[in-house]
């Protein structure tokens, strides 16, 4: 190796938390494996040792000097040597040259600081007993642990009685029978979500320790909720129509794609297209205030005839789209039910009298291979149909 970046080691630990903090302490530090292979060297360790240590013995890249006091056969420099009492499986190797001595509890001490200052909450725990033995100034914070009382805690308890539950089996499923880290998004018991990361530490006594790191998702899920609530809000208003508070065109035509997946899968449903009749002599008679009124008052009376299934837009000028999930049989009954509601609802104008205002219907009925297109040129052509034999009526679609 002759790269003089550390390589990632194999171990989800040292690349997702111990790599970052060992290379800034300011010794070398080597972590090997029970042969003293070099497993991994921080920055200050290659400089001293060498850039080629990693995957060779470290006694190889060494020649003694006097005790305690080693000579890089790479770099020439004279070292001071301490082995540290690390675990997680490893032999770990403190090296500093002479002009800058520290103790080996000191290196602890500094490395400790590190993981207080981590800005995630990190807990250790007996992978058995989960009986929390540690904890940082960050999950102290985040779970409201002013007097320390964390400590001896089962780790179980910091969680919400659901994710409570679950942690065991995850636990064993996941780390116990194999290395490796395993993370979930959960919730704690003072109801702040989380992304749990759960990292098994290996003892050299045989004894398994877990690492729990714990990020706050608050924020994050907050700010997500806000983004998702303008999205909504913001296709809300792309698909309706502003007059009369129906989907528009735009709405109208996701719908009808929607109905069409559905209609392929066997359910049955037919599109209607409703046109108001004689509405250029409403609007040039009595004002475009009263034609507004009109599409107001005609789009809601349709909307009341139809059920939470189905579908009215606006589709364009005095233009309303129906979609009813019915079968055949029930279509016809349907559609001159609107037409009643509608001839039957007349508008009362300013001076009192009642303007009668009527709705020519055409439709037709879904059928498994046509598109959406198709399917409206053939309601189209009924309205055409209603249209042209007298208004106010309905026109069912008849295949040629």
């Amino acid at each position: 190796m002759t790269s003089s970046t550390p390589p990632p080691l194999d171990t989800p630990l040292t690349c997702e938390v111990l790599k970052p903090l060992l290379d800034q302490l300011s010794d070398g530090l080597t972590l090997c494996d029970h042969d003293d292979g070099v497993l991994y060297a921080n920055h200050v360790a290659l400089r001293l040792l060498g850039s080629n240590v990693i995957g060779h013995r470290l006694e190889s890249q060494l020649i003694d000097d006097q005790p305690g006091v080693k000579i890089a056969i790479h770099t020439g420099m004279h070292l001071d040597m301490r082995e540290l009492p690390f675990g997680l499986g490893m032999r770990a190797y403190l090296f500093r040259d002479q002009g800058s001595r520290i103790s080996a509890d000191q290196a602890l001490a500094r490395l400790r600081g590190l993981v207080e200052a981590w800005p995630d909450a990190v807990l250790f725990c007996d992978a058995n007993g989960l009986e929390i033995s540690d904890a940082n100034r960050a999950a102290r914070q985040l779970l409201e642990d002013d007097h320390h009382r964390l400590t001896r805690e089962n780790l179980s308890v910091i969680f919400c009685d659901k994710d409570a539950d679950r942690l065991q089996k995850f636990i064993r499923q996941g780390l116990l029978s194999r290395r490796g880290a395993v993370r979930r998004e959960m919730l704690l018991r003072n109801d702040v979500p989380v992304e749990a990361t759960l990292i098994r530490l290996d003892e050299h006594q045989g004894q398994l320790t877990l690492m729990a790191m714990l990020r706050d998702r608050s924020h994050y899920l907050g700010k997500l909720r806000a983004v998702e609530h303008k999205l909504a809000k913001a296709q809300s208003m792309i698909s309706r129509d502003s007059l009369t508070g129906l989907c528009n065109r735009h709405g109208f035509d996701k719908a009808l794609e929607e109905f069409i997946i559905a209609g392929a899968s066997g359910r049955e449903f037919a599109l209607m297209i409703g046109d108001i009749d004689h509405f250029k002599q409403i609007n040039d008679s009595h004002g475009h205030l009263v034609g507004d009124e009109a599409l107001h008052k005609i789009g809601q009376c349709i909307r009341a005839q139809l059920r939470d299934a189905d579908l009215v837009a606006r589709y364009g000028g005095e233009e309303f789209c129906i979609l009813v999930v019915c079968g055949a049989a029930m279509l016809s009954e349907i559609a001159e039910r609107i037409r009643h509601a509608v001839g039957d609802t007349p508008l009362a104008l300013d001076n009192g009298t009642l303007l009668p205002v009527t709705l020519s219907l055409g439709a037709c009925m879904f059928e498994p291979g046509i598109d959406g297109e198709t399917l409206f040129e053939h309601a189209d052509d009924a309205l055409y149909a209603a249209k042209e034999s007298g208004r106010n009526r309905v026109v069912m679609f008849q295949s040629p």
